[in-house]
């Protein structure tokens, strides 16, 4: 199955049409299911390029839905030992 193919069958799984999840809406519930399909495809081994041309998404707004951005990266530090905090 392709990414593209995996992106539709995911969102009619979901709920919704491919066409709300390729869309511009940012509502909530959307970018919950965009996160688990993009969750997903990295798992089957896809990169954030060839996941953004699936979902018809810039390959920046995958990283951020992966949750791999500067951002992301210090909300999830945990001071060490040697930290000084």
């Amino acid at each position: 199955m392709s990414a593209w193919e995996t992106v539709d069958a995911m969102a009619l799984s979901a709920g919704f049409a491919p066409q709300l999840i390729r869309g511009p809406r940012r509502k909530r519930k959307l970018v919950v299911v965009r996160r688990r399909i993009a969750i997903h495809l990295e798992h089957a081994g896809y990169n954030s390029t060839e996941i953004a041309k699936a979902m018809s998404r810039d390959h920046t707004s995958v990283l951020y839905l992966l949750g791999r951005t500067a951002a992301a990266k210090r909300r999830k530090r945990v001071p060490g030992p040697y930290s000084g905090t």
